[in-house]
């Protein structure tokens, strides 16, 4: 095996590693008694966040946890995007 085709099997490795993190950014849901109960823990019993729920989960602290996943994700699209480039840019 060659050092190219060594690092299109990262490649494949890595785009399926971001393939999963994709998809697993549309799973992560966040519980809006969870939202509720850590803001309490700051601000006091008789406080609460502003919160959208929707299924019982907190529509705006779901948006931005599925976007830390979906930065994970792209961050390792260009992994892969990179190495195959690399791979690429060998010669044969």
């Amino acid at each position: 095996m060659t050092i190219k085709d060594a690092l299109t099997w990262l490649s494949i490795g890595v785009q399926a590693g971001a393939a999963i993190l994709w998809f697993a950014s549309t799973m992560v849901k966040v519980s809006a008694a969870k939202v509720e109960a850590d803001y309490q823990k700051i601000h006091g019993p008789q406080s609460g966040p502003f919160q959208i729920i929707t299924d019982g989960n907190d529509f705006i602290e779901t948006a931005q946890r599925q976007g830390r996943w979906s930065g994970w994700a792209a961050m390792a699209t260009g992994a892969g995007i990179g190495l195959q480039a690399i791979a690429t840019a060998l010669p044969a």
